[in-house]
């Protein structure tokens, strides 16, 4: 793989981690406002939705929702999703405690 290709991030404690993925430059990026349905058949089963505003004809303005992806994986999949999450409001959520 070709420096150029390469994706890096940084771990929570401002460890370089070498995160190299084919495609990760040309994957989609998903934006979503509700997960309005779950479910398991085997295998975990999520439904990502935008809520999207719209004019009609007469000039109203509506709010629909519109379906952007359907994520669908193992359990382990979904813990490892998990745990980037928690990691993620980990990194975002001020410590507690009084301010310096």
């Amino acid at each position: 793989m070709s420096e150029e290709n390469k994706t890096a991030a940084t771990h929570a404690i401002n460890r370089p981690v070498d995160l190299s993925v084919d495609g990760a430059m040309d994957a989609p990026i998903i934006f979503f406002d509700e997960v309005p349905a779950i479910g398991t058949f085997g295998v975990g089963r999520v439904l990502l939705t935008a809520v999207v505003h719209d004019v009609a004809a007469d000039g109203a303005v509506t709010v629909r929702r519109k379906a952007v992806a359907q994520l669908r994986g193992t359990p382990a999949a979904f813990d490892a999703l998990r745990s980037a999450i928690n990691r993620m409001e980990q990194i975002v959520t001020p410590p507690s405690g009084p301010k310096n």
